[in-house]
């Protein structure tokens, strides 16, 4: 009989001490198998850099539904028979209303300001040209972030465009028989312009 109790006593026990392993091992095992997601990603545009603008994006993650992205850009673009360079500067901000940092559908705005120059050689002179512009609207957009780094963001949206630049011609012929020797020529422009941003980079 004692036997028989010290059996079943023993038996309680190890049924008492193998929930409380395995509470302990769970415990133990939880924080290797959590994945806080990423906190940078950097971006490329493939598509700007297809007309030779070569723009790159670093977001930064600011909590799991929030991001914070800087804009760059720098190329040269052909236009009208000449060669236009081109910086850009800006920056977007948006809330991932479904998922979050790593995979989620994005609701922001971005804003950016341009500076171009050009310079075009004429018969008897040249002509140089500079302009300035800025554009900022809201946008929908969507992000895709495997756990190994590989990212895929894409944005569509409106955003307002304002612009204004001056031509100046400098002529040596026109100098040369009492005229003037350079006209400066101003314009601007304000329009609603789509966004369309598709990038290819890289989670860390």
């Amino acid at each position: 009989m004692r036997i028989f109790i010290g059996i079943c006593l023993f038996v309680v026990a190890i049924l008492g001490v193998r929930p409380a392993l395995a509470v302990d091992e769970t415990i133990h095992a939880a924080p290797s198998e959590v994945d806080d997601g990423h906190m940078v990603t950097v971006l490329w545009s493939p598509l700007y850099s297809a007309f030779s603008l070569h723009q790159f994006t670093v977001e930064a993650r600011l909590g799991s539904k929030f991001g914070l992205a800087a804009i760059g850009g720098l190329g040269t673009v052909a236009y009208d028979g000449q060669q236009v360079s081109i910086k850009e500067l800006g920056g977007r901000a948006q809330v991932y209303l479904v998922g979050d940092f790593d995979l989620g559908l994005q609701l922001g705005a971005q804003a950016l300001y341009f500076d171009a120059t050009a310079t075009r050689v004429i018969e008897g002179g040249s002509v140089d040209a500079s302009g300035t512009a800025k554009a900022g609207g809201p946008f929908l957009g969507f992000k895709w972030a495997s756990r190994y780094g590989p990212t895929l963001d894409a944005q569509a949206g409106g955003q307002y465009f304002v612009g204004s630049g001056e031509a100046t011609a400098h002529s040596v012929l026109a100098a040369r028989y009492g005229g003037p020797a350079s006209v400066t020529r101003a314009q601007s422009a304000a329009m609603w312009l789509p966004i369309l941003n598709v990038n290819v980079g890289w989670s860390f």
